[in-house]
């Protein structure tokens, strides 16, 4: 459209041909090849419109004909942008523009990363057409390379291609530029969402190892693995007794490793001696190899005292390690506890890696 007045519209008809028409009306018919090309344009009355020839890459050459204007071409199912006829003419796909002066797209493929296949070093280039092998593949949208097996069927009778719409086109943006065995049931969303969730996890991991970077040090140079966090426990009797306890603590590990550890533990039926509970800030230092080995059950030792301020001190042993954590905060009462049974959990997923 040029304001209110039409310029040209393309109307499908069978088998791939198109009936053209501008602000005048019906214009011409254009009749496609094998890759959905126009290389001959016919009149009503039986006569020639355009007739041309296409390079690999799309170049028109050997044009003749009375419609013979770069804007009426077609390559390869995509057509000529009518507003850049100059000296760079480009063709229009559902989502990119194509360049064969260039002979590339003009703009890179959006499925980002997720178009890449590693084995496969001409898929890095997210502006090639076709992996820059026009003679054995097509895009037909500007999201995905064909050919034949990808589903594609030639009609021997027509001499025209007709190929799937990708999957892509249902979520917009998310395409991808690529060929088998990345086909698009292996891409689609997933392969996108997988680089942005990838790429939020380098960063929240830098950002974990930048917060407790001191505490990863102190690990290092003291060849132990120490922790840092909240807990708090409470019991009550006089052997026959019931106690609680839990705890939650930033870990690191002499070899660089950083995570979360979450400890609970108790002891119906024995070992406490008083009344109390305390609650507040820990500190935890341990013989572990690695965080890792502070999982499992382990046999606690330990006592609290103070109302009001408080303190208390524990002592573990469990996976051939020893533990000592030390707890200052608000306490009320004083107890003691013998051996109490407490587990730890040290989970991967909040894990990482501060030395890589």
């Amino acid at each position: 459209m040029s304001g209110s007045s039409l310029n040209a519209a393309w109307i499908p008809l069978a088998d791939g041909a198109e009936a053209v028409y501008n602000s005048s009306g019906f214009d011409y018919f254009r009749n496609p090849d094998w890759l959905g090309s126009s290389r001959l344009a016919s009149t009503p009355s039986r006569g020639i419109a355009y007739d041309t020839a296409y390079a690999a890459f799309g170049e028109p050459y050997a044009v003749s004909g009375a419609n013979s204007a770069m804007s009426e071409m077609r390559f390869a199912g995509h057509n000529a942008d009518m507003l850049t006829q100059g000296s760079e003419p480009i063709y229009d796909a559902w989502y990119r523009e194509y360049s064969y002066v260039q002979r590339r797209w003009l703009q890179p493929d959006p499925s980002g990363l997720a178009a890449v296949n590693p084995g496969n070093p001409q898929t890095w280039n997210r502006y090639s057409y076709v992996m820059n092998q026009p003679l054995n593949y097509l895009d037909v949208y500007g999201l995905h390379i064909y050919k034949e097996q990808d589903g594609c069927t030639f009609n021997g009778t027509t001499d025209t291609v007709h190929c799937p719409m990708p999957q892509q086109l249902m979520y917009g943006w998310f395409g991808a530029n690529t060929i088998m065995p990345y086909s698009l049931s292996n891409i689609n969303i997933g392969g996108y969402i997988e680089t942005a969730n990838n790429n939020i996890h380098k960063f929240m991991r830098q950002a974990f190892c930048d917060l407790f970077a001191g505490l990863v040090s102190t690990a290092q140079h003291t060849n132990s693995t120490i922790g840092i966090g909240i807990g708090g426990s409470a019991g009550v009797g006089i052997f026959f007794s019931i106690a609680l306890s839990g705890s939650m603590q930033v870990v690191a590990g002499r070899n660089g490793n950083l995570g979360m550890s979450f400890n609970i533990g108790g002891n119906p039926g024995y070992g406490v001696f008083g009344v109390g509970a305390i609650g507040g800030g820990q500190i935890m230092v341990s013989t572990a190899n690695s965080i890792y080995d502070l999982r499992g059950g382990s046999y606690d030792v330990g006592a609290s005292g103070g109302t009001g301020v408080a303190i208390g001190g524990d002592l573990s042993f469990g996976n051939n390690t020893t533990t000592i954590t030390g707890t200052m905060g608000a306490g009320i009462g004083g107890k003691g506890t013998a051996l109490t049974s407490d587990y730890t959990f040290v989970p991967t997923t909040l894990s990482t890696n501060c030395k890589g």
